[in-house]
């Protein structure tokens, strides 16, 4: 991903921020009278239950999206704590798995392929990006294929990495390329462009994975602690 397209002005993100921050009141008062009332005593309609339990998904959605609208602010002016530490390569890969609200079914990986390698992450905001490309990778495919995640050990210029492909099948007689990863061209949200500051905040990278002209997955590079 280039630096147009991770990164925000400083102005940019003070105001992102601060606009996340600002919209939570409101939020919570809707919220908080979306629960009155369907806590009240006063007996509702099936039709007026529903739409409340919209309405709260809707609201937790929204809350969901203001988090993560501060965390990519707060990210780029350099003010969120990396709590680092040695982690497994193939623990993080299960813990991602894990966070991933997909079916068990869709994703595949066998932790005995992984290389035995061990990457220094903050295993909360790694393990929440590693799980949001599983996400996006899965959800992008129209055929509902299982998601594949493989690993390779090499070295890029001097620094041993590991690379994690997060990849739906393909045929074997297509060759498969890179790209720089481009939220506006992928169509993205907010959740992958988070996910991809997160890893590199981590000294690592995030690219798409195609075949022709198809996105079939991702491509997450982290160095090898």
């Amino acid at each position: 991903m280039s630096a147009d397209e991770t990164q925000l002005p400083d102005e940019m993100s003070r105001v992102l921020s601060l606009l996340s921050h600002e919209m939570r009141g409101p939020l919570g008062v809707i919220r908080g009278y979306l629960r009155f009332i369907e806590q009240s005593d006063e007996p509702l309609s099936e039709r007026t239950e529903n739409a409340i339990a919209a309405a709260l998904r809707a609201s937790a959605r929204l809350a969901d999206l203001l988090d993560e609208a501060s965390l990519v602010a707060h990210l780029r002016l350099g003010d969120v704590p990396i709590d680092r530490a040695r982690m497994a390569l193939a623990a993080l890969v299960e813990s991602g798995v894990t966070r991933a609200s997909l079916p068990k079914e869709t994703v595949a990986f066998d932790a005995a392929s992984l290389p035995d390698v061990c990457v220094e992450v903050d295993h909360e905001r790694m393990s929440a990006a590693v799980a949001t490309l599983i996400e996006v990778t899965a959800r992008s495919q129209s055929d509902r294929a299982v998601v594949r995640i493989e690993g390779e050990q090499l070295v890029i210029g001097d620094e041993p990495t590991v690379r994690l492909r997060i990849i739906a099948p393909v045929a074997h007689d297509l060759a498969i390329s890179e790209m720089e990863l481009n939220v506006v061209r992928g169509g993205f949200g907010l959740a992958v462009l988070l996910a991809a500051m997160v890893v590199t905040a981590h000294w690592g990278s995030v690219r798409e994975l195609y075949a022709g002209d198809r996105r079939i997955g991702v491509l997450l590079a982290l160095p090898i602690m």
